[in-house]
Parts: structure tokens; C-alpha cells; sequence
């Protein structure tokens, strides 16, 4: 028969070397979630952080292109208004060369019918100078006219060369790698399992040598 006090020594072992696994394999997965949870946090932390980063560049986005759109709306309505000035302002000196032009040949032709020279060569060279004179002016009109429109035309590429570039680009964020895990929970049961063995092997043996039956 075997002794009482050794099989509840074996049994005291066994349970313990078996609790004693559990436990290891209990902290060990406490010590995963932990990590776990640790990693999470500070890729949530990472992900916010670049979320905010990327709605700061999209306000900043908007804003260069409305900045950019109202020079665009501007500039246009600048050179529109300019144009028509300048278009009235030329009308407005072609007129007035016309009917100075016109004052002056109806002058003439008052002053040789008055001293008899109508149809000379005096009136025809008088008539020739002022149609030259009003040629040189409307080309002269055409030449400033012309400059002026080029000037309407690079004052709004200057005001066109203060738009901002569109080219934002925002973060794309990447997760980190995730945390090494361990499950040694096979390896601590095993562990106890054979400590357990050599338990029982040990208490079986020392009770034939003294005098188990």
C-alpha cells in the first residue's frame, strides 16, 4: 500500500508544477495584450496625427486655389474694363482727327475760293500735306493703341505670375509592423508535464526501497 503522505507529496507537486505552467502562460498572454494594446495606441496616435497633418494641406489647397481663382476673376475684369477705356479713347481720338481733318480741308477750300486759286497746284499741295498729316496721325493713334493693348495684356500676365502652385501633396501613412507575439503555453505545459513525471517516478521509487508494498 502506499504511503499517504508521499502520494499527497507527489499530488501537491503535480498540481503545482501544472498551476505553476498556467500561470506562466496567463502572464505571458497578459504581457501579449499589453504589447498588444500599446501598439495599437500609438498607431492610432500616428494615424490621427497624419489625418490632421492631411486636413491642414487640404485647407491649405483650398485656399491657394481660391486665392489663385480670384486673381484669374481679377485679372480678367481688369483687362475687360481697360479694353473698353482704351477701345472708347480710341474711337473717341479717330472722331476727333476726322472732324479736324474735315474743319480743315472745309477751310481750305474757303480760303482759294476767296483768293481764286480753287483746283491750283497750291490748293492741290495743301490738300495732299493735310491727307498726309491725318495718315501719319491715325498710324501714329494705331501704334500707341497697339502698345497700350500689350500693356493690358502683360499687366494680367504679372498678375497671373502670383498664383500659387496646386501642387499639394498630402501623407499617405503606413502602419507600423506589428509586435512579436509569444505562446509558449505548450512548451510550459510541457515542461510541467515531464517535472511531473520525474515527481512520480521519484515517490514510486523511494517507497520500494523503504518498505512501500
Amino acid at each position: 500500500m502506499a504511503d499517504p503522505m508521499t502520494a499527497m507529496s507527489i499530488g501537491s507537486t503535480v498540481v503545482g508544477n501544472i498551476a505553476g505552467a498556467k500561470g506562466k502562460a496567463a502572464q505571458e498572454a497578459q504581457q501579449n495584450a499589453a504589447t498588444m494594446q500599446n501598439y495599437l495606441i500609438q498607431q492610432n496616435k500616428e494615424a490621427m496625427a497624419s489625418d490632421r497633418q492631411n486636413e491642414k494641406l487640404m485647407d491649405q489647397y483650398f485656399n491657394v486655389v481660391r486665392q489663385n481663382e480670384m486673381i484669374e476673376h481679377q485679372s480678367m475684369k481688369d483687362l475687360f474694363g481697360n479694353a473698353a477705356e482704351l477701345q472708347r479713347v480710341d474711337h473717341q481720338l479717330r472722331n476727333d482727327m476726322t472732324v479736324k481733318a474735315e474743319a480743315v480741308r472745309e477751310a481750305n477750300q474757303k480760303r482759294a475760293m476767296t483768293a481764286a486759286t480753287d483746283d491750283s497746284a497750291m490748293q492741290q499741295r495743301i490738300e495732299r500735306l493735310n491727307r498726309a498729316q491725318l495718315i501719319k496721325a491715325d498710324a501714329d493713334q494705331k501704334k500707341d493703341s497697339q502698345f497700350k493693348q500689350e500693356q493690358l495684356l502683360a499687366r494680367r500676365e504679372g498678375q497671373l505670375a502670383q498664383r500659387q502652385s496646386e501642387a499639394i501633396t498630402s501623407n499617405t501613412w503606413q502602419p507600423g509592423d506589428a509586435p512579436q507575439l509569444y505562446n509558449n503555453s505548450s512548451t510550459f505545459m510541457a515542461g510541467a508535464m515531464i517535472g511531473s513525471i520525474g515527481a512520480i517516478g521519484g515517490g514510486l521509487a523511494g517507497m520500494k526501497k523503504f518498505g512501500g508494498d
